[in-house]
Formats: structure tokens, sequence, C-alpha cells
């Protein structure tokens, strides 16, 4: 029985976006750091796991670790302005799917508990309280937070543990990055896929079990 859903975020809840939008989003943020866009892109998104785990530390110190090899100015002035520029975008990325609020509020009216578990950078905690699906969402499990990323098997254990049901009786639903979906198996966990074609995602792994075209499928899913 799925007494509790647990979704991760980008890609999952928010519309897949493809890798030429990553790219555009950060081209202004490089310019602002005399950067050239390919460059900044490879560093920043290399740089993705500590960046999501604080293990470089304060958002300043992750932006000069991650360039830290390339030849730039990362004085104060520049870097503050890279960083003020990068979360007046943040939103960008944050475009929920059509149908993410009605079935959340499906799942809730079914009385099953749901969770949000993402790999994220400090953004996603800053401006979780803001976004219309934080009052529909039971617990957050944020890499960020919790210095780990999927597929830690302690995130899927504490989002459990939180919503006060058994691995067994959760149900995960991701894109697949960050080889989340076996992740959650091995956790104890069913695992349900979403499409997102096209989604720039990290560690994408091939996925054979169960897959679904929409949110919304996922209420027949728990049926």
């Amino acid at each position: 029985m799925v007494r509790a859903v647990v979704f991760d975020f980008y890609g999952t809840l928010t519309v897949p976006l493809p890798a030429e939008h990553h790219r555009t989003h950060l081209a202004p943020i490089a310019e602002a750091l005399g950067c050239h866009p390919d460059d900044f892109q490879a560093a920043w998104s290399a740089s993705f796991y500590e960046r999501a785990t604080g293990a470089w530390g304060s958002p300043r110190e992750s932006m000069r670790r991650a360039l830290a090899h390339l030849p730039l100015d990362l004085s104060d002035e520049r870097v503050e302005a890279a960083l003020r520029l990068r979360e007046s975008r943040f939103g960008e990325y944050v475009q929920l799917r059509p149908d993410t609020l009605d079935t959340l509020m499906g799942l809730r009216e079914r009385g099953l508990r749901v969770a949000v578990l993402s790999d994220c950078t400090d953004e996603l905690p800053i401006i979780w309280p803001s976004l219309p699906v934080a009052p529909l969402v039971d617990v957050t499990v944020f890499s960020y937070e919790y210095g780990a990323h999927k597929p830690d098997p302690s995130l899927y254990a504490a989002a459990a543990e939180q919503l006060g049901v058994l691995a067994s009786e959760c149900l995960y639903v991701g894109d697949g990055g960050s080889d989340e979906l076996a992740g959650a198996e091995r956790a104890g966990m069913r695992a349900v896929q979403i499409s997102a074609d096209g989604h720039l995602g990290y560690g994408h792994q091939p996925w054979e079990g169960p897959v679904v075209q929409s949110l919304w499928d996922l209420l027949e899913v728990v049926a």
C-alpha cells in the first residue's frame, strides 16, 4: 500500500528544461564575471554536486572554487554582482508543470502524505516558502541542507522517517537524474519515472521500470 509519495523537484514537479535553456540562463552571469559562457557552463556544471551538498561552503566561496582554474578576476565586487544576478534569475528554473498543483492536491485528498527530495544548491531552500507547492508538501529533504546527494540512502531514509511511514510504503517519482530511481528502490521504495524529454539533468541512468507521461497519471498508480 502506498501511504506517501516522494517527489524529485527539478524536471519532475517543474517543467523539463532543455540544455540550451541552461546555457542561456548562465550567459549573463558569465558575462558579469568576464568569463566565456562555455567555460562558465562547463565549470558550473562540473561543480554541481559539491555546491549541492554545501561541501564548498557559502555561495560566494562555492563560486570562487568552481571557477578557480579559470583566469578570471574574482574580486568581491564581481562575485557579489554575479551572485545577485544568479538569484534574480533563479525563478526561470521554477516553472511548475501544468498539472503539479492539481496532482498534489489530489494525492492529499486521498489521504497520502507528500515529500520533496531534491538535489539543489542554496537557492531552493531559500525560496521554498514562497512557492505555491510549499503548502501542499509535508516534508522537504534538500541535499544542500543534508550534506549528501542522491542516491545516498540517508536521504530516502530521512524522507520516510519524517513522513512517519516505512520506505516500503513510499512511491518515489523522478525524471531519473542522479541515479535517483534505482537509489529509491535500493532504499526500499517503489519508483516510477516521469517523462522529461530534453531535460538537462545530472547522472541520468537507464531505467526499465514504470514510466508515467504526466503527474496526473500518478493518481491511478496510487489508487
